[in-house]
């Protein structure tokens, strides 16, 4: 593995993508929570000491609320990888409505961030998705205030949180955000799909998130220190209906994208 010379036609890989463990604690899918992390104390120190040698990393993926994030997300694009956003949580309650979902993703971008991991995936409200993301109704929900708690994981039409990103007109000039789209016809619908193609067509990158239980068919086998449970194309966390991963080739996510959106 090499970041030097070889190019997208080489048969090296690019670089690592390091997915985790800054992120949220509630939208944190299959990461273990014991293992989350933070760099509130000591910014881009915490990470090199999470993280070692950045040597070969492109890109690292962080939630844009934690603190002191804008320190980290500076530091990583001076050494030329790219950060992108992506397992986003809530700023906590008490926070301004605009500073709830719009102001860390507006600093973060102009700090310099310019991806978005696996768009839609836990950005939408626990309550209102399905085991395998297809809606159902929600409770009724306790009215507290007549202006909604925005968060900059979940999509709400008043406030977009990080899908916003798409069609902001506050990013820097000539910056272009693209994002990451599992199309493995479980983690994402078709209708999202399509919405997001037809919204940023040139930001749109396609993804398998696969995991090693790729190819090895249906059963239990193992992720890291967590078993996971294979069913078709699908993997859960073993036990439970939390996601963990992909197990579709590309092949499978590049015809998936061309049936949903006829491109």
């Amino acid at each position: 593995m090499g970041r030097g010379g070889q190019g997208f036609n080489s048969w090296f890989p690019p670089g690592l993508h390091l997915e985790g463990p800054f992120i949220s604690r509630e939208k944190r899918g299959a990461h273990p929570e014991a293992h989350l992390r933070s760099f509130e104390a000591n910014a881009f120190q915490d990470l090199l000491a999470t993280y070692g040698t950045l040597d070969n990393v492109r890109i690292v993926t962080l939630a844009p609320e934690l603190g002191r994030s804008h320190e980290v997300i500076r530091e990583l694009t001076a050494r030329g990888i790219c950060v992108s956003l992506g397992l986003p949580g809530g700023p906590g309650p008490g926070a301004e409505f605009e500073s709830r979902s719009c102001r860390a993703l507006k600093d973060a971008v102009w700090s310099g961030a310019a991806f978005i991991t696996h768009l839609f995936n836990a950005m939408l409200p626990v309550s209102t998705v399905g085991p395998r993301g297809r809606g159902r109704v929600p409770a009724a929900p306790v009215v507290r205030s007549a202006i909604p708690s925005p968060d900059p994981a979940q999509f709400h039409h008043r406030d977009p949180g990080i899908v916003g990103l798409l069609t902001s007109d506050r990013l820097p000039v000539g910056r272009c955000i693209f994002y990451g789209m599992i199309a493995d016809g479980t983690h994402t619908n078709p209708a999202a799909l399509r919405i997001a193609h037809r919204a940023h067509p040139q930001g749109l990158v396609l993804v398998t998130d696969a995991i090693p239980a790729l190819g090895l068919g249906n059963g239990r086998h193992t992720l890291g220190q967590q078993e996971v449970e294979v069913d078709g194309l699908t993997a859960y966390v073993a036990g439970t209906k939390t996601l963990s991963g992909s197990i579709a080739p590309m092949d499978v996510c590049v015809r998936h994208f061309l049936q949903a959106t006829g491109r």
